[in-house]
């Protein structure tokens, strides 16, 4: 959900720890003309509620003039884009760049906001019998197993991939809530151009009296089971219509917020609570739009794997016709 100007405006001149609180001195002190310039059209694009500008804007002139201060603006950035876990590595990198020069009231504001991230975010610890593998979570990649530190990952849905040349990828999603240390242990991948069972040809004579139990026995091996799709259509739908709740109630604030925020005088605690309540619910439905997307994949994916499996049935089933019309009794030899 697109945040409006006036939550931004109030989001700048009400919360703790506020982005306007270093801009001035920072715009000033790095002494680098592009890097003033790229600071300023950051602070713009903020106010205008671009996030992703403003992130591109300050990481440029934090490239340019590295000053430490510039990491506390670029947290808040990722702190809107509610990517969580990349804020407080910021915060953290922040601390640790500006150690004993970063004002005490600054630092106990810095301590709240810290732990407020960390209940947003999971350490994970990702294990694999299969050593120097490439571990890809949301198709990034971030390293290869065994990771020298755990992963810290947003609370919602993932997906992890392990690849190797030479072997098979394993991809696994998991489903983490902020806060918790989870343990993710992946298969190793098989190796390519390894079969996973042993191939034998047998041949055998089936005792079948009549065509009739040849048929009865070609219609069992046609039938399909459509239980996998069927739950994961209602799950997508579960979670489609949590997405949509939690919108709405999200869009109820930002309207009610509107509103107090026109109030003369305005109710802090009444705005403070609504912009809360704001971030929880859309956080909420990002989380169930993302499953939502999941599980719809899901089901193409048992929608098209359940089709195949039936038409191979059916044309396994046919070749059995054909054979019992040759004779009343069957000497068949079976290739497995």
């Amino acid at each position: 959900m697109k945040t409006s100007l006036a939550i931004v405006m109030a989001a700048l001149f009400a919360c703790p720890a506020s982005l306007r609180a270093d801009r001035p001195s920072v715009a000033v002190e790095v002494g680098v003309e592009d890097a003033r310039e790229r600071f300023r059209k950051g602070v713009e694009l903020y106010r205008e509620g671009n996030y992703d500008g403003a992130l591109a804007e300050f990481s440029k002139a934090y490239e340019i003039a590295p000053d430490y201060r510039v990491l506390y603006n670029l947290a808040q950035v990722q702190n809107e884009r509610h990517d969580y876990a990349a804020a407080l590595k910021l915060v953290e990198d922040y601390v640790k760049r500006g150690e004993g020069e970063i004002a005490a009231e600054r630092m106990d504001q810095v301590r709240t906001w810290s732990g407020e991230l960390k209940s947003r975010v999971a350490v994970v610890t990702v294990q694999c019998p299969l050593p120097a593998a490439e571990l890809l979570v949301d198709g990034l990649t971030v390293g290869v197993v065994p990771l020298s530190t755990p992963l810290l990952l947003n609370s919602g849905v993932h997906q992890l991939q392990l690849r190797k040349r030479g072997y098979e990828t394993v991809t696994r999603e998991v489903v983490i809530a902020g806060g918790e240390k989870v343990v993710v242990e992946l298969p190793p991948p098989l190796e390519l151009g390894i079969p996973s069972a042993t191939v034998v040809s047998v041949e055998t004579t089936p005792e079948l009296s009549a065509p009739s139990q040849a048929l009865e026995a070609s219609d069992t091996t046609s039938t399909v089971s459509r239980t996998p799709l069927w739950i994961s259509l209602i799950s997508t739908a579960v979670l489609a219509g949590g997405a949509v709740t939690f919108g709405a109630l999200a869009t109820s604030q930002d309207a009610e917020l509107g509103r107090e925020l026109d109030q003369i005088p305005a109710d802090q605690e009444r705005i403070d609570e609504l912009q809360s309540d704001i971030k929880r619910n859309a956080t909420l439905c990002d989380v169930f739009s993302v499953a939502a997307v999941v599980g719809a994949g899901v089901s193409l994916y048992f929608a098209i794997s359940t089709s195949g499996a039936e038409k191979s049935a059916s044309t396994r089933a046919q070749k059995a016709q054909r054979t019992v019309a040759a004779g009343d009794w069957l000497y068949l030899r079976h290739d497995f």
